[in-house]
């Protein structure tokens, strides 16, 4: 089951090219160098907020 379940996971993965490419057409439609360095935090941080939620939906700053 384990070995299935594997096999399919692989299918629907984007290969890494696929990613570096959609990151690289992401930060080239920046109009500015502040929406640049913005895109590129949002990369960064996997898109997480800028608040850190807590345990049971707490936000911690």
């Amino acid at each position: 089951m384990f070995a299935l379940i594997k096999s399919l996971s692989m299918l629907f993965r984007p290969s890494l090219d696929d990613v570096q490419q959609r990151h690289e057409k992401y930060l080239s439609e920046a109009v500015d160098m502040c929406d640049l360095e913005a895109r590129i935090r949002h990369l960064d941080g996997g898109h997480r907020s800028i608040y850190r939620t807590g345990p049971h939906g707490v936000f911690m700053i």
